[in-house]
């Protein structure tokens, strides 16, 4: 599966380079694509939440959407397609 849609909105948001940490676990669809960690790690922080670094990151199984984990496996973030709408929530 390749992502080909762009996370909407992000372009104005305050971005820096997000690391991704050296035991991240990033499914094989994601894997070599920093922009993509980028505008998941901007999405997050734009919803008021932290996300430091990169532990994980999955497509969901049941919907469009993502499920990310930030700083050292401590927050798991769901980003989810709601209507045309990203929506993110803390799992």
């Amino acid at each position: 599966m390749k992502v080909k849609w762009l996370l909407v909105g992000l372009l104005s948001a305050p971005s820096f380079a997000i690391p991704v940490e050296n035991d991240a676990v990033i499914s094989k669809d994601f894997e070599n694509n920093p922009q993509l960690y980028e505008e998941v790690a901007n999405l997050i922080r734009l919803y008021g939440y932290k996300c430091d670094s990169l532990s994980a990151l999955r497509p969901m199984v049941f919907s469009r959407g993502f499920v990310a984990v930030c700083n050292r496996f401590s927050y798991t973030y769901e980003i989810e397609d709601k209507g045309g709408r990203w929506v993110v929530t803390l799992d």
